[in-house]
């Protein structure tokens, strides 16, 4: 690896570093995580710079979901809607908590009893 190519390498990694870690970086450019860390560190060592900051821990879970009414099965007119279980494990309902739903305004509020 030349200065040239460690220049290009290098800054490829900095433009994905501030918003996926080391590993999803190694996966976006189709490198396997060894031999990633070996060419990062070889490119560093003969730049002399220091490495990028990767991004670190999870990303904030939405509070907004978009969802479609679906048909409810085969030859009826029923309709229902699929709730993500995120919006469920954000709220700390459990399988059979009771739940009361209200409609207000064309808005539906869920409420636990």
């Amino acid at each position: 690896m030349n200065k040239i190519e460690a220049h290009q390498f290098l800054e490829i990694v900095k433009t994905k570093a501030p918003e996926l870690s080391m590993h999803a970086t190694a996966k976006a450019l189709q490198i396997s995580f060894p031999a990633f860390q070996s060419k990062l560190l070889k490119a560093l060592s003969i730049l002399g710079e220091v490495p990028p900051q990767f991004f670190q821990g999870r990303k904030k879970a939405s509070n907004q979901f978009n969802v479609q009414v679906q048909a409810a099965g085969r030859g009826g007119a029923g309709k229902k809607i699929v709730i993500p279980s995120a919006v469920f494990e954000q709220l700390g309902w459990e399988i059979n908590d009771p739940i009361v739903m209200k409609i207000v305004k064309k808005k539906l509020t869920l409420e636990r009893s």
